[in-house]
């Protein structure tokens, strides 16, 4: 017997993304984000568009450094950097924390204090963040999933960018469209769509595993 697979497409979802990214050189262009409202890729000393293993690399750098046991202990920094790295390390947190509209911040607990000392009601000043119908939404390529999860819009753009960069190697230009699932990693020849299993973590060696045994079938035959 058989189990019921769920299939997602964002395309067709209350919250679209902007397409699927083409692997041509001259025009594939993975959106990034610009955003940093808090100024929380600042403090790391990092673009805003830094991947998940530099804002990790960054965090533990200060982690080492502001711990009670670090070479320059602080308390209050050690919290900050916790925080920090409890929003961008949580796709759901980054994606909501990015997509703070322009002139606004995004509520942690240092706008808490400050609004709390200046006597300021937060309900008369927060706005309630809109998961869909945003015009200022962040952008994002479309993706499909088997058994959808509230990660995988995160891990589909991840993974975008590291298969867009290892793409030339194997001579693909063509769009490319990804399907997170937990089985293994697959092509659907007539769908054109590359089967990603999600225990996989998004990086160029992985990336250039999945194109360069799957796809040079592709590049052969069309």
């Amino acid at each position: 017997m058989g189990f019921l697979v769920e299939f997602y497409s964002s395309k067709e979802s209350d919250y679209p993304g902007v397409g699927f990214p083409s692997c041509s050189r001259v025009l594939a262009r993975v959106p990034r984000n610009v955003n940093d409202p808090n100024g929380y890729y600042e403090e790391l000393g990092l673009y805003p568009w830094a991947t998940d293993d530099e804002i990790r690399t960054a965090l533990r750098s200060m982690f080492k450094r502001y711990h009670p046991d670090g070479t320059s202990p602080d308390e209050a920094k050690f919290m900050r950097f916790k925080e920090i790295g409890e929003v961008l390390l949580n796709p759901v947190n980054k994606q909501r924390y990015e997509a703070t509209k322009e002139g606004e911040l995004f509520i942690d607990s240092e706008i808490r204090r400050v609004i709390a000392l200046e006597g300021i009601d937060l309900n008369e000043v927060a706005t309630p963040f809109d998961d869909g119908h945003n015009e200022d939404r962040e952008v994002f390529f479309d993706y499909f999933a088997a058994d959808h999860t509230e990660w995988d819009m995160m891990l589909a753009q991840d993974w975008y960018e590291y298969l867009v960069q290892v793409a030339p190697m194997v001579a693909y230009t063509k769009s490319i469209r990804i399907m997170l699932h937990d089985g293994n990693p697959d092509w659907l020849d007539r769908a054109g769509i590359l089967m990603v299993p999600r225990r996989w973590k998004p990086n160029s060696a992985n990336a250039f595993a999945l194109m360069s045994v799957l796809l040079p079938k592709v590049v052969e035959t069309h």
